[in-house]
């Protein structure tokens, strides 16, 4: 029995649920009575728990264990923990299943999703917390359920159909991400690096694949100054007196990319950011704010002491480097489609 567990740490786990060997992938959590639909199996409430980066789990002594175990939190957060810690609770030897039995309602209590009779595993989808940053991303699927999905992907989510079919029962995290409007490959996460949080490729990126596509609503410069600080600093402008910002409060990953002065990515038009080279798996993704900065901002993520190291680092960043002629020169094909026109009918009005 469980329960002596739960009254010491103020954590439910319900009685009718047991650990046994699932006889396919090692122990699994079963039910010894029948479970009615909505029935609360387990409630974390507010207990706290140890929470870790994607490095620290890389870097541990256990690090398969810690991984098999983990799951996802938010950004570059996870839950795991040694032996001791994960065979004191049960609920984390639940496996995944395409179509589960069981479903969270909110982010640590789990029910029943339907009846499930005494003697059956309980089980959930995983892809309802785990997105591409995952350590179970690649997990081939034993569930041998008709809607059986094959392999996890860490990209469900992005799916509607998906996304209409757990509504109301996805992670709070997963719901974030799904408010921001931007695309980014599957390969980037983000952690913190020389310069505070960044994005960075988990595995190799080639040089001209599409890293990102930003998205936003299109403002005026005085609709733009109206606007919270942090949705004026994430802006690009597209045109004259026009500017991209984000569509809400919300974070998104692109907007953790940081400036470098020999960057690993650039501007094939308007949205789309590239590779300009091979980017290596951990390496950070970087891009030159001079190419797509005008000038006309004076904000302090406009104007900054850069800390890049790189061999071309200009050391001060001011919102107007892309008329620096070695920028132009090394760059100019990156620069946005706006600033491109603009050094083109500066040069023509010289000439």
């Amino acid at each position: 029995m469980n329960q002596p567990f739960t009254q010491r740490e103020r954590v439910f786990v319900s009685p009718k649920l047991q650990l046994q060997d699932t006889g396919k992938y090692g122990l699994g959590l079963y039910s010894t009575q029948d479970l009615a639909p909505g029935e609360v199996l387990y409630d974390e409430g507010q207990v706290l728990r140890k929470y870790y980066t994607r490095q620290e789990i890389l870097h541990q002594p256990d690090s398969g264990h810690f991984q098999t175990f983990s799951y996802v939190i938010d950004t570059n957060t996870y839950f795991s923990g040694d032996r001791s810690v994960i065979e004191h609770d049960i609920t984390n030897f639940m496996n995944h299943a395409c179509d589960p039995n069981a479903w969270f309602d909110q982010d640590n209590r789990m029910r029943a999703r339907r009846f499930i009779p005494a003697g059956s595993e309980v089980t959930c989808d995983y892809a309802t917390f785990e997105t591409e940053i995952s350590f179970h991303r690649g997990l081939q699927c034993s569930c041998g359920s008709d809607q059986c999905r094959g392999l996890l992907t860490g990209r469900e989510y992005r799916d509607r159909h998906f996304q209409e079919r757990y509504q109301g029962h996805l992670s709070s995290y997963i719901e974030r991400l799904l408010q921001g409007p931007s695309w980014y490959d599957d390969r980037l996460y983000v952690r913190e690096g020389q310069v505070g949080p960044g994005v960075f490729a988990m595995h190799t990126i080639e040089a001209g694949e599409t890293i990102t596509c930003y998205s936003g609503r299109i403002v005026n410069r005085a609709e733009m100054e109206q606007l919270p600080e942090n949705r004026q600093r994430f802006n690009f402008q597209v045109g004259p007196d026009l500017f991209q910002v984000p569509l809400s409060d919300t974070r998104e990953l692109p907007d953790f990319i940081n400036h470098a002065c020999q960057p690993s990515a650039g501007l094939a038009d308007s949205i789309r950011l590239v590779a300009l080279r091979t980017i290596q798996a951990e390496e950070e993704i970087t891009l030159d704010y001079a190419t797509f900065n005008s000038g006309v901002v004076h904000g302090a993520s406009d104007n900054f002491d850069c800390l890049c190291a790189s061999p071309t680092c200009r050391h001060q960043i001011r919102s107007d480097d892309f008329r620096l002629p070695d920028v132009e020169r090394r760059l100019f094909h990156w620069y946005s489609p706006y600033l491109k026109e603009l050094v083109r009918s500066s040069s023509a009005r010289r000439d």
